[in-house]
């Protein structure tokens, strides 16, 4: 009859509103959602970090070191972290505006900041979370992706202020319709956000090249094989397709990271995509790039890249080693390269431990 109907309805929707609670009081902030479209459930921090184990390394020896048992090497920068995150968000974020103040469910709409991690880079992600104070990690099902979504008021306020004045590329255009709509739907005319202009300071002022390479650098040792005919190489190399969203070029960034690298910037085709490329491959202007990135660090599992790759270059160009190897009657290039194709061969792809002291010293 209705009246048992009705009663059903009534008992499913108090079991709704507990489970709701039940989620929310047992993991308050340490909890990741699986999305697709939206959340479809909550998995708990540490059961992710088991199945980065068995999805992406497929190998028991992870190492991770949790950001929040971490305790800071420097005090908190929030001017050169907003350099840093506005080069991450201008190379894997995206700045959304809706269109419309209501859903069509009479919902208010807001503001919303995405920034793109690779899966192995959790651990990285929880820090910015805790950093920032604000936003949700979910886990995009299928794909080696996970995003920290900041969908707040509050939260997309304090990005704003963070990378106002900082960004370097087109997607600050994105940011000027962010803040107009939230001067004319949001903020009273004393809190309006003056938007800044473009960071035109030398790339290598501040950290925003490194949250830039943090998203599309990759570090690559090449050769070092048992064919004569190829040719060794280490390079770090970035790409940027030639335009953005809005139909607007990357060329003038990319162009000025290359005049500080000390090398050309390239245009090239792949797969009909046409795309800027930038790559080092000489020892002075790997190590315009290493000076940069001693004093400005990355923090991403790259960091991790990176470190190799200088071992590499060290091995390969350091003349006080192969006098050492000389010394002990050890041919020298067979040395140096088994030390290098053992480097190669733990890098990138192949990485199958990863460590995290060096977020000891994020901003």
């Amino acid at each position: 009859n209705k009246n048992a109907h009705y009663i059903f309805i009534l008992i499913l929707f108090i079991l709704s509103i507990y489970k709701h609670i039940y989620f929310q009081n047992k993991y308050p902030s340490n909890y990741v959602k699986t999305m697709e479209d939206k959340p479809l459930g909550y998995i708990k921090a540490k059961s992710l970090e088991k199945s980065l184990e068995f999805i992406h390394l497929k190998t028991p020896t992870h190492d991770i070191v949790s950001p929040g048992n971490l305790v800071s090497g420097q005090p908190q920068d929030d001017n050169e972290f907003g350099h840093y995150l506005a080069g991450f968000i201008e190379g894997d974020g995206c700045l959304v505006t809706p269109l419309t103040l209501k859903t069509l469910n009479n919902k208010s709409r807001v503001c919303s900041v995405q920034i793109i991690f690779h899966i192995c880079d959790l651990e990285l992600v929880k820090c910015l979370q805790k950093r920032i104070g604000h936003g949700n990690i979910y886990k995009s099902k299928n794909k080696k992706a996970i995003r920290l979504m900041i969908q707040n008021l509050d939260g997309v306020l304090s990005i704003i202020n963070l990378i106002n004045g900082k960004m370097r590329t087109p997607k600050i255009n994105a940011l000027y319709k962010m803040i107009d709509w939230l001067n004319k739907h949001k903020l009273e005319n004393e809190n309006h956000i003056i938007k800044l202009p473009l960071d035109m300071s030398p790339i290598n002022n501040n950290s925003w090249l490194a949250g830039f390479i943090d998203t599309d650098g990759h570090f690559s040792i090449k050769g070092f094989t048992n064919n004569i005919k190829t040719h060794p190489a280490l390079q770090f190399y970035i790409c940027q397709r030639e335009f953005d969203n809005s139909g607007s070029s990357l060329k003038d960034i990319m162009q000025k990271i290359a005049n500080f690298l000390n090398t050309s910037l390239k245009y090239r085709k792949i797969n009909g995509y046409p795309q800027f490329n930038i790559t080092t491959s000489s020892y002075e202007n790997n190590m315009v790039l290493i000076n940069y990135l001693t004093k400005f660090p990355l923090f991403t599992s790259k960091y991790l890249n990176y470190i190799d790759w200088v071992k590499a270059l060290d091995l390969f160009y350091n003349k006080k080693v192969k006098e050492l190897k000389r010394a002990k009657n050890i041919p020298v290039n067979s040395l140096i390269l088994k030390e290098i194709r053992i480097i190669k061969s733990n890098i990138n792809k192949n990485r199958k431990i990863f460590t995290w002291d060096h977020l000891k010293n994020f901003y």
